[in-house]
C-alpha cells in the first residue's frame, strides 16, 4: 500500500453539478491523464469518482460518475490498511480534509515498484497462441510509457513481431482477420472497447500488459518460458 498525494493523482474540476460523461468525452479526458482512477471536484471539494469499473459498466454511451465510494476523513493509515484488507474490490481510497477537500489517496499497489522489482520478465502461457497471428500494441500516451516500454523491450527479447497502434487510430488498424490487441491496463481496454464497440465486427482477442507479464523463477533465476521450455529438449519458434 502506498500514499499519494494530489499532485500524484488523475483530478477532473467540474463548473457545474453533473452525474455522468458523454464517453467519448470522458475518453479525451483520460487519454491526456491517463490514471488508474480519476477524482472528480466540485468547487474544490471531492464530488465522485471514475474507475476502471465505472468505464466497463457504461451502457449506451453513458459513463456514470460515482458519487458512492468509500473515503477517508485526514490520512489514516492503519484505517486504509483495514479497508483494503476488508474489502478486495477497493483500491484505491481518497481522503479529503474537514470541508472535503482532496488531499491525495491511498493505493493498494505501486505499479512502477512492481515494475522496478520484475528483474526478467517472460510472456504469459499465452505466447504459443500468438505464432502466425497478427499482435497490435496499443501506446497509452506519455504517462505510462515506462510499462509499454517495458512489454516492447520483452516482446523484442524474444523476437516476437507487433505493430503499435495509438488509442484514438484503433478503427483504423481493425481488420477481417483476427488480431491480439494488447493494452496498457483493463482502463484503457475497456475505454476502447466501449467506444468502439459498434466497430467490433469480427473475432479479436484483447489483453492487458499485465495478463502478458509474469515473473518466472527458476533455480534462483528468471527466465523466460522460451528458454525454459528449449533446455528441456522442446522444438520453439516465433
Amino acid at each position: 500500500m502506498i500514499q499519494r498525494y494530489l499532485d500524484e493523482l488523475s483530478v477532473v474540476s467540474l463548473d457545474h453539478k453533473k452525474t455522468e460523461f458523454n464517453r467519448t468525452e470522458f475518453f479525451d479526458i483520460i487519454y491526456g491523464q491517463e490514471s488508474d482512477i480519476t477524482y472528480i471536484t466540485f468547487e474544490n471539494q471531492l464530488y465522485g469518482v471514475i474507475s476502471a469499473g465505472d468505464i466497463k459498466r457504461c451502457e449506451n454511451g453513458i459513463i456514470k460518475i460515482n458519487q458512492r465510494f468509500t473515503y477517508l476523513l485526514n490520512w489514516d493509515y492503519r484505517k486504509a490498511k483495514k479497508i483494503f484488507s476488508e474489502k478486495r474490490n477497493i483500491n484505491k481510497v481518497p481522503v479529503v480534509d474537514e470541508t472535503g477537500c482532496l488531499l491525495g489517496d491511498y493505493s493498494r499497489w505501486d505499479d512502477k515498484r512492481w515494475y522496478r522489482r520484475s528483474k526478467e520478465v517472460c510472456l504469459h502461457g499465452l505466447f504459443n497462441s500468438f505464432i502466425n497471428k497478427e499482435m497490435i500494441l496499443v501506446n497509452p500516451g506519455k504517462e505510462k510509457q515506462w510499462m509499454f516500454e517495458f512489454v516492447r523491450d520483452c516482446f523484442a527479447r524474444e523476437k516476437v513481431k507487433y505493430k503499435v497502434c495509438c488509442m484514438k487510430d484503433f478503427p483504423l488498424f481493425l481488420t477481417k482477420e483476427e488480431a491480439y490487441w494488447i493494452f496498457v491496463d483493463e482502463e484503457d481496454l475497456y475505454c476502447v472497447k466501449g467506444i468502439y464497440r459498434e466497430l467490433i465486427k469480427y473475432p479479436q482477442s484483447f489483453f492487458t500488459f499485465k495478463d502478458l507479464i509474469e515473473s518466472v523463477t527458476v533455480s534462483g533465476e528468471e527466465k523466460g518460458i522460451l528458454n525454459q521450455l528449449m533446455e528441456r529438449g522442446v522444438q520453439c519458434s516465433a
